[in-house]
């Protein structure tokens, strides 16, 4: 399992039809003080499966953590199927959720992880910075 792309936006969905809708694509969060409550917000993850992963179905979580903390501040269970092979393209597979809120304690860095067991199969960071004005935005950069 490879990862081809992990998105934090401002909102994701995912149509029926499989096309994802993508908005606001950040990994900076401005903030002027701490503890924030941070508002609703979306993930989208690709991944692609290895030939020996090709029409399997994973379960997994999906985690946010302050960098270097085993204690996630957020988890979500998923599964996903790959399909096959299509003339040569790779397998993949798509994760979609929204996280419905966040609470961050400190400013600093911040880790989304992808799990199988224990294995981490994508990630992508996410950094809460101080700035004197707040930007109103998730103030991606």
């Amino acid at each position: 399992m490879k990862q081809v792309y992990f998105l934090v936006a401002d909102s994701v969905h995912r149509f029926a039809e499989g096309k994802i809708v993508v908005v606001g694509i950040f990994d900076v969060i401005n903030a002027k003080a701490v503890p924030i409550l941070f508002r609703p917000f979306g993930v989208a993850i690709r991944l692609e499966a290895g030939k020996t992963q090709e029409g399997r179905t994973y379960k997994g979580v999906l985690t946010l953590s302050k960098f270097r903390s085993a204690k996630p501040m957020f988890s979500a269970s998923w599964t996903i199927t790959f399909g096959k092979r299509d003339r040569g393209a790779p397998a993949s597979a798509v994760l979609a959720m929204t996280v419905p809120f966040v609470q961050f304690e400190s400013f600093g860095t911040y880790v989304f992880e992808v799990k199988t067991g224990r294995r981490c199969v994508a990630s992508t960071k996410l950094y809460v910075r101080e700035v004197e004005e707040a930007v109103p935005s998730g103030g991606g950069e």
